[in-house]
Formats: C-alpha cells, structure tokens, sequence
C-alpha cells in the first residue's frame, strides 16, 4: 500500500508510464517536467534525488514542515487560486491530501501537454503516484547512489 503523506518525513517515488509507452520522447519533455515539477513541488517538499528514464521516474523528497505548507495554501488562496478545503475547523491541515493536489497537478499538466504535444489522448503513468515512506538510512542512500 502507499504510503500517506506525513509533514517532515522522507518519500521515495515512483511512477511509470503505460504499456510500452514513453514518459519522455524527445529530450525536450525532460525539461519541461522538470520545469512543472519545479513550479508546484519545491513549496511543498524537499527534493535530494530524481532519476528520469524514458518510460518511468524516481524522486526522493522530504514534505515541508505543517506551517510552511499551511503558509503556501494560503498564498494559494490569496492568489484566488482553486484550491479545495484542506483545512479543518480547528485550523489542522491535511497534510495528504494538500501534497497529494499539488502533485495531481503536475503530473496532470504534463499529461495534457504530451497528448496534445504527440495528439494521443487519455492517462500517460500507470499509477497515479507510487510512493514509500523512507524511514532508514539504509534506503536513503540507495536511493541517492
């Protein structure tokens, strides 16, 4: 099972493309979900590693602390950006479920502009985001090597 995103702790993840498709066809697509993935992860994790191979992805990150992601939603608010409710009557955050739009963004936007970039249609990875929590030192630094 994936695990559930927790503020301050370390993640390994993963995802690959359908079938005997391609995530990235033309060196070009590398950069540009480097560029998306840099406009919606950095406010809400830490990133030491990634690897991107034509048909799937590694990334290895650490979720902000709970103010610093509290403090990006509502800079997310203020610039009347669609956010859904992810904030609680006593004022606690949904740690999970504000990562987990953040990246459901991004890997949407890119999906968009591979099927309108290559005129296919439908989901581009298999999954929508395979993810482990990363608790020993151990995997960190298989992770990095």
């Amino acid at each position: 099972m994936d695990a559930t995103f927790e503020a301050g702790k370390y993640y390994h993840l993963y995802n690959h493309a359908i079938g005997g498709e391609s995530l990235f066809r033309q060196e070009e697509n590398y950069s540009y979900f480097l560029k998306r993935y840099a406009s919606f992860v950095p406010p809400v994790a830490d990133t030491f590693a990634y690897c991107l191979m034509p048909n799937h992805f590694h990334v290895l990150i650490r979720i902000r602390e709970e103010k610093d992601l509290k403090h990006h939603y509502e800079h997310l608010r203020e610039a009347k950006q669609q956010q859904p409710q992810v904030i609680d009557e006593e004022g606690n955050l949904d740690v999970h479920l504000f990562v987990m739009l953040q990246f459901k963004h991004f890997l949407n936007g890119y999906t968009q502009a591979i099927n309108k970039r290559f005129q296919r249609k439908g989901g581009l990875f298999l999954h929508f985001l395979r993810r482990k929590e990363v608790s020993d030192f151990d995997y960190f630094t298989r992770l990095v090597q």
